[in-house]
């Protein structure tokens, strides 16, 4: 490491805040302690700004963020910052271009004959000769990966969807359009009906084929079935829609729940990477468990949040109930009304309710009792959520989002959100036998997965020192969690949280 210190690397068109400057000096202090450098850093503590001076000092550093979004945000606060994206975001202007994969339709039909001259195909190769050589640069995950982009500093930012980055990665995917299953099959019962039912030829594993895609797929078909009638899964198995070749395709998808031994975690940090800093507002010793980092020298560092606790306090009411499937149909009215009278609280404020799809469902029937909220309310189904959220953001009334699948993603600062509930704490399905296996062997792992989704949750509003919201957990079984799983939960986080009812 360079004699320089770690401060004087801050970029210069910014004022260094408290927590990036205790963060950074117990980064310089404890370097060559350990390779593996946990930084805990909450909402509006700066990591981009934290990234950057620690990119500066360490001299060779790459900086790998798991979004374009985020690549995006990077990129327009440090222009001196060298981005390296994926291939098909470099716009060929005039062919059906090789490299850049993003023909212009009028001129469809056509190949770049310039011998790679054209302007997408000249920036996509300027930046990437760069990427190989400059001492610090910025890509996504994948891009990372894929160009081996391997300095001896690696960080990290959200270092916490680094996992379901290499589940994704190590996934398999059985497509709908080559392996014809039903369009009945959308859940992992239908699956297994479905693979059951299947005749023996169907399953590579029996025979030699000529056509090597066609085994592949067929081999792909008996790890199905194996996994999905096998009584210790290893995989988490989903039907989804995805991207297949730029269309939207149906598939099955076996995702890894352990991902120690696979060689995709290898690949994210070779021998040559010395030192990891892993930058998250939710990340714990279970994640560096999971990322096989546990055999390494590991720093952690927990920073403060820069947001004082009584501007994002969390409170969990005295009449919270459980919301467990068995007891929805009795505590849903109970829910509705609870909401009703936040409503009525913050009657000129913009609110969002975190709910599942299902329980959104028991909710809009009940919630008709008051026709008060019928003005206010938004709604959405899976198709249109985004749209949904889109419209409640740039809504300058009082509005209230029913919203599902939004405990990650989405940005509410200021008057765009003062207060939310978590009406259900985010417990995985023991429904899938794969998460009932692993929380059979694990407790430790079902409560974290758990209360990452709640800490992403409550930090959906209340996004910078000056900004301030209210978080209420209606769900009472919030209490267990939170007192059998303390550990866990970071300090900033647990000075904000009220039970009522407790002392």
């Amino acid at each position: 490491m360079a004699a320089a210190k770690i401060l004087p690397q801050f970029p210069s068109h910014l004022k260094p805040r408290d927590v990036q400057k205790n963060a950074l000096l117990e980064l310089e202090r404890s370097w060559n302690k350990g390779s593996v450098f946990v930084i805990n850093l909450p909402v509006a503590s700066g990591k981009s700004a934290i990234a950057m001076t620690i990119a500066r000092w360490a001299k060779k550093c790459s900086i790998i963020t798991p979004s374009k979004l985020l690549v995006n945000q990077y990129k327009d606060e440090y222009d001196n910052l060298h981005v390296l994206r994926a291939k098909s975001d470099y716009w060929c202007s005039s062919y059906d271009c090789p490299v850049s994969r993003r023909p212009q339709r009028k001129n469809m039909g056509k190949t770049c004959k310039s011998d790679l001259g054209c302007p997408g195909c000249t920036d996509y190769l300027k930046d990437l000769r760069k990427a190989r050589v400059l001492p610090y640069l910025l890509s996504n995950y994948y891009i990372y990966m894929a160009h081996k982009l391997y300095r001896d500093t690696l960080v990290v930012d959200e270092a916490h969807q680094l996992i379901s980055t290499l589940k994704q990665m190590a996934g398999k995917k059985i497509w709908q359009h080559k392996n014809r299953f039903p369009d009945w099959v959308k859940n992992r019962d239908d699956v297994k009906k479905w693979i059951n039912a299947l005749p023996e030829e169907a399953f590579g594993h029996h025979f030699k084929m000529d056509n090597t895609r066609t085994y592949e797929r067929q081999d792909l078909l008996y790890k199905l079935k194996e996994e999905i009638n096998n009584q210790r899964p290893k995989y988490l198995i989903k039907v989804v829609t995805d991207k297949h070749q730029g269309e939207d395709d149906r598939c099955i998808v076996l995702e890894p729940l352990d991902i120690r031994n696979l060689p995709e975690g290898k690949f994210m940090w070779p021998s040559q990477v010395k030192k990891i800093v892993l930058m998250s507002a939710t990340i714990s010793r279970k994640d560096i468990e999971q990322l096989g980092l546990s055999d390494k020298k590991i720093i952690y560092i927990e920073a403060d949040s820069p947001i004082t606790h009584e501007r994002r306090p969390v409170v969990v009411p005295a009449e919270a109930e459980s919301l467990a499937w068995k007891l929805q149909d009795m505590n849903v009215p109970k829910l509705a009304e609870y909401i009703n009278n936040l409503a009525t609280h913050h009657n000129d404020t913009k609110g969002l309710i975190h709910v599942t799809y299902g329980l959104a469902e028991k909710l809009r029937k009940v919630i008709c009792d008051y026709p008060e909220l019928q003005d206010r309310l938004i709604l959405h189904d899976r198709k249109d959520k985004m749209v949904k959220y889109r419209e409640f953001r740039d809504s300058t009334e009082p509005k209230i989002l029913i919203a599902s699948g939004m405990y990650e993603g989405i940005d509410l600062p200021y008057d765009a959100g003062r207060w939310q509930v978590l009406a259900k704490v985010p417990w995985p399905s023991l429904a899938d036998p794969a998460i009932a296996y692993m929380a059979s062997i694990d407790e430790e792992y079902y409560a974290w997965e758990t209360i990452k989704t709640v800490l992403q949750g409550c930090g959906r509003i209340c996004r910078t020192p000056e900004d301030f919201g209210v978080t209420y957990i209606f769900d009472s079984t919030f209490k267990r969690l939170y007192h059998q799983n303390s550990e866990f939960f970071p300090l900033w986080f647990k000075n904000s949280v009220t039970i009522e009812g407790e002392r």
